[in-house]
């Protein structure tokens, strides 16, 4: 496999409230990869934690999510 470097987004931070129901909040994260050589070049790894903290729910979330271009017309 070809090596790449692993592209971050930035980190995102989101805080409310909703009056009667008190705060909530939630946090995000993504890291992508993409091979840039190689038979499987273009291939997309990416992964998002999510954190989210809200009311009577809390979410902790791992994706994992991979893309590849294809070229169909």
């Amino acid at each position: 496999m070809a090596r790449a470097p692993v592209q971050m987004a930035p980190i995102a931070y989101y805080t409310g409230s909703s009056g009667k129901r008190g705060k909530e909040w939630e946090g995000d994260l993504e890291a992508r990869y993409v091979l840039q050589q190689g038979n499987l070049q273009h291939l997309s790894f990416r992964a998002r934690y999510a954190t989210a903290r809200r009311f009577a729910c809390d979410i902790d979330e791992l994706r994992v999510i991979t893309g590849y271009p294809l070229d169909i017309l």
